[in-house]
């Protein structure tokens, strides 16, 4: 088994963001070397996601997780050599 690749830590992004006309709560799980990499990456993904700027997106707490307590799909892309670019 492969060992996990240095310094990339399993953060949990707590918050709420604006769609439609109501707030809704979300819970991400992210790999990040620092809490700043993965509130930007927070941002960009739900921007991206649900066609919404900053300021209708909340993050109310962002921590580091066991990688037991995350999900599948970061467990495995914890456990990844490389990174292959296509």
């Amino acid at each position: 088994m492969a060992t996990p690749i240095k310094g990339v830590k399993i953060y949990r992004v707590i918050g709420e963001m604006k769609v439609r006309n109501t707030w809704q709560k979300f819970k991400i799980d992210m790999l990040g070397t620092k809490i700043s990499e993965v509130i930007e990456k927070t941002y960009s993904i739900l921007g991206s996601r649900h066609k919404l700027n900053r300021q209708l997106i909340r993050i109310q707490d962002v921590q580091e997780i066991d990688p037991e307590e995350a999900r599948d799909e970061i467990k495995i892309m914890m456990m990844l050599d490389k990174v292959v670019k296509f």
